[in-house]
């Protein structure tokens, strides 16, 4: 470890009203976490990440950023099918220093990760992306308005959909998994605002290719 300069995604987390949830709410919030995040590290050999306080975590994504997002929403939507939320701000820019664990290292895209958390318990949102570039924050604060709206209106049912369909799995299958019909899980999604999340998330990806 030490100072060397990479572009990454910084996804920085806060469980929502932790601290009211009972010694086995928040056992089960963890291993919900911990299972999510030890998933996409198995698929993203890149992704880092680390559980602290009980109610916080902190993700890096660095060869894989384009994925920063729908690993966020993923975590949104598994947390709210078990009656949790989470606020998450996904900061973009670099690392520049790399310290033993991820809480002690620092960089650009911290820099914009951390602080936005806090903006986000203080208007009442649950999600946030921000980078250095003010083009690039002038869009996506519409963006962010729009997921927003999404996410607070999600409902546990569809957001169990909507969680196994991020993860690329046809909805005939969803519905296995979920014991419904396939028209059942069409119109969960759609109710969702699917297609908007899957345009932003799209927009997302092409974006960080460059970035």
């Amino acid at each position: 470890m030490g100072k060397k300069s990479v572009a990454a995604v910084v996804i920085t987390g806060d469980v929502v009203s932790s601290t009211g949830l009972s010694i086995s709410r928040k056992k089960k919030l963890r291993t919900l976490i911990e299972n999510l995040c030890d998933n996409v590290q198995k698929q993203f050999p890149d992704f880092q990440w680390q559980q602290y306080r009980g109610d916080s975590l902190q993700g890096i994504l660095t060869k894989n950023k384009m994925w920063a997002l729908s690993i966020a929403l993923q975590l949104q939507c598994l947390l709210i099918s078990h009656e949790y939320h989470i606020r998450l701000a996904l900061g973009i820019g670099d690392i520049s220093f790399q310290g033993k664990d991820i809480i002690t290292s620092d960089g650009t895209a911290f820099r914009q990760s951390g602080p936005m958390v806090d903006q986000l318990k203080q208007n009442g949102r649950l999600i946030g992306i921000s980078a250095e570039a003010m083009l690039f924050n002038e869009e996506w604060q519409v963006h962010n308005e729009s997921l927003n709206f999404l996410l607070q209106r999600l409902s546990e049912a569809q957001a169990q959909a909507l969680y196994l369909y991020l993860q690329n799995i046809k909805q005939e299958d969803i519905a296995v998994r979920l014991k419904i019909s396939q028209p059942s899980v069409h119109q969960r999604l759609q109710a969702a605002g699917t297609p908007v999340f899957m345009s932003i998330l799209k927009r997302f990806e092409k974006t960080l290719v460059v970035i």
